[in-house]
């Protein structure tokens, strides 16, 4: 067993080489290091020391520095340590000598070498692994060399310069070397754990056995060939019978811990395994195993092991579930075993498992709007939430989102799974002509720190389809919606924008009119434009008829994504002909004074409107009104007594006057004429030119109308 004082020196020794080589890190790694002494510890009984140089022994004390070139030997009762600057320790035996050849490190790599010259005896080497696969760890005897990268071993050495080469732990090589075309090379042979290798002085490598449970013992007449006669009780002189003194028994439990995973992420469980072996040369019992980590005791399947043999953890598994604060890693954790072995006496062993931890510090932001389309002119209203979706806790959380600027979450610390929403909005964008062309995108950015110091961050854009109007509407108006052959029709126009993008070059014309001025011809949404520079007039010719008249005019421009945006108006004058006609009749066609005539009128609507008419006939004096649709007519009698003195022919005269809905009008005449019989005669006398007194005179007398015809008079006698 090591000592207490062979632990402090242990850690004296690791300390200066740490030291030493943060020294040459700091140079640049060009520095020489300083090799550590080796400390010789634990001298009990018969202990001696040959310095370099020197050609005398000297008593040996605990905590004497043995360099390169010394050699110690020990008597039949002597037993000392040899602890070395990379942590290894040689256990000198009973009747042993060995002397320090070598102790370097490359000032380059920092790679280890020690080299031990062991001339007689038995040592027990514990070597500390060494992961550098240039360093080493050699003790060379008369019939070859042991070398080691770490394990623990036993090298015996008879006075006739037989080696053994027993593995306890580990495995090692053993060499010798050879004659290969008039060159010396090294042969070696694996020797693993349990197992020994013998071999004589210049014979070949002996084979690789079983390892004995006891050492060989040297000759009875040892001859060491490197010692004076009077060595003061070296061999088997000054110890009283020169036997060979069985190596003390080693009591030693060798603890393995090994994780199922080299690498474990947050939230992932590690299954863990034990194996505990009795390294030693004794038997312990009473073995528990304990791990702090995994709750406590762990069940072994025996606690009872004779040498070599090996107990494994059961009635696991035996787990853990890494969490968040076993970060930053890596989780180390230390198991210990404990017994009592056969002297009574305490045991125990440690081994720490190291697993590499990872994690991951993620936040996932999910953003969203109330619609999937929206025009311009419509308002969005956004939502946001984030999730801790990594293992770690994340505090400090903003969230910015360049279109709306800062978003309030609720809450700003979320362990792994929690999820944290927008407050206090509504966070809403209305849609702007300058967002086209579609679609919108914008994109909110999520920021926190994890619980390692790190940042962490997500993003996420959502896209509307944008869509927009791009509309002018024209409006055409005439002074009146009728108008007939002859007549001006002014026409006047306006142009809104009833869209959501600004429209520029507009131009309007009308294939009536020609070109029609605008101001102004770029409009915004909402915006109107007016005719200027007119007036613009259509006068009606006949060629118009029957009408409608109806003309069409169009406005065109171009929108601010490039389109083309258009309207067209129809403007409709009804085109008509006012027309009236009047006729009068009499019902006899001569008339005395004093004769009643019987006039007929009647007003005909000749036109294409309705008609309200009044007809006046002066002769009359009658006025008379009406309504006459197209194509009808109204009829009106009157009676009229020919006055004395009337004119003859009696002509008179009816004026018909129409009126349509606009107030149009139109008159038509019409005459009748009635001959007039006035009552004359003439009388013509006829008798003889002479006669004489006494004769009877006749005489003839013809009355003649004088119209009408000759008519019979009466004779009227004298």
């Amino acid at each position: 067993m090591l000592g207490k004082g062979f632990i402090l020196r242990l850690a004296i020794i690791l300390a200066a080489l740490v030291v030493a080589a943060l020294l040459s890190a700091c140079g640049g790694g060009k520095e020489v290091f300083s090799i550590p002494p080796t400390v010789l510890s634990s001298p009990t009984g018969e202990v001696m020391v040959l310095q370099e140089g020197s050609t005398e022994w000297t008593e040996a004390s605990a905590g004497m520095d043995i360099g390169m070139g010394d050699c110690v030997k020990t008597g039949p009762d002597g037993n000392a340590l040899l602890m070395f600057f990379e942590g290894s320790v040689m256990e000198i035996e009973e009747d042993t000598e060995v002397c320090i050849e070598e102790l370097s490190i490359a000032e380059d790599t920092g790679s280890t070498f020690i080299k031990v010259w062991q001339q007689v005896g038995r040592t027990i080497n514990r070597v500390e692994q060494l992961a550098d696969p240039a360093s080493g760890y050699e003790v060379e005897t008369p019939a070859g060399a042991s070398v080691t990268r770490g394990t623990r071993f036993e090298v015996l050495v008879g006075w006739d310069g037989i080696t053994t080469l027993k593995t306890f732990s580990g495995e090692a090589w053993f060499c010798v070397e050879v004659e290969e075309e008039e060159e010396e090379e090294r042969e070696c042979i694996l020797v693993p754990l349990g197992m020994q290798c013998t071999t004589e002085p210049g014979g070949p490598l002996g084979e690789v056995t079983p390892s004995d449970s006891d050492s060989p013992a040297p000759p009875e007449e040892p001859a060491p060939p490197s010692e004076p006669e009077d060595d003061g009780g070296w061999g088997g002189g000054g110890g009283g019978g020169g036997g060979w003194v069985p190596p003390p028994q080693v009591p030693e439990l060798t603890l393995t811990k090994s994780a199922d995973v080299a690498t474990a992420n947050v939230g992932e469980t590690i299954t863990y395994s034990f194996s505990v072996e009795n390294t030693g040369d004794t038997t312990i019992s009473g073995i528990t195993l304990s791990d702090p980590l995994l709750g406590g005791t762990i069940t072994l399947d025996v606690s009872t092991l004779a040498p070599d043999e090996t107990a494994s953890s059961i009635d696991g598994p035996y787990t853990y579930t890494v969490v968040e604060d076993d970060l930053p890693g890596p989780l180390e954790n230390t198991a210990t075993v404990s017994g009592t072995d056969s002297q009574g006496g305490p045991v125990s062993d440690k081994d720490t498992e190291s697993v590499m931890l990872t994690y991951t510090s993620e936040l996932t932001l999910s953003k969203s709007a109330d619609v999937a389309t929206a025009n311009v002119g419509d308002t969005i209203t956004y939502s946001f939430s984030v999730e801790n979706t990594g293992d770690t806790t994340i505090s400090g959380i903003t969230l910015n989102d360049p279109l709306l600027e800062t978003i309030t979450l609720d809450p700003t610390t979320l362990a792994p799974g929690e999820t944290a929403n927008s407050t206090g909005g509504p966070y809403t964008y209305t849609v702007v002509e300058d967002d086209l062309p579609s679609p919108l995108d914008n994109e909110a950015t999520v920021s926190g720190t994890d619980s390692q110091g790190d940042p962490v961050s997500d993003k996420d854009t959502e896209s509307v389809v944008l869509t927009y109007t791009s509309e002018l509407t024209l409006t055409k108006s005439a002074d009146k919606d009728s108008a007939h052959v002859g007549e001006t029709i002014t026409y006047s126009f306006s142009v809104e924008n009833t869209g959501d993008t600004t429209i520029s070059g507009i131009t309007l014309s009308d294939p009536m009119l020609g070109t029609i001025t605008l101001d102004p011809t770029t409009l915004a949404p909402g915006g109107m434009a007016s005719s200027i520079d007119g007036p613009y007039t259509y006068t009606v010719v006949e060629g118009d008829l029957p009408g409608p008249l109806e003309n069409t005019a169009t406005v065109s421009g171009t929108d601010s994504q490039g389109e083309p945006a258009s309207d067209t108006a129809t403007w409709r004058v009804d085109i008509y002909r006012l027309g009236i006609s009047v006729a009068k009749s009499a019902d006899k066609a001569t008339a005395n004074v004093g004769d009643v005539i019987i006039y007929s009128f009647t007003v005909e609507n000749t036109g294409d409107v309705d008609l309200e008419f009044t007809a006046y006939d002066s002769l009359l004096n009658v006025s008379w009104s009406g309504f006459i649709t197209q194509g009808s007519s109204a009829t009106l009698s009157h009676p009229y007594t020919v006055p004395q003195g009337a004119d003859d022919p009696l002509v008179n005269e009816v004026t018909a006057t129409g009126t349509d809905d606009l107030g149009k009008t139109v008159t038509a005449t019409a005459t009748c004429s009635v001959d007039i019989l006035h009552p004359e005669i003439s009388v013509t006398k006829e008798g003889p030119t002479f006669a004489y007194e006494g004769d009877v005179i006749t005489y003839t007398i013809t009355n003649v109308p004088t119209y009408g015809g000759p008519r019979a008079l009466y004779v009227i006698s004298p």
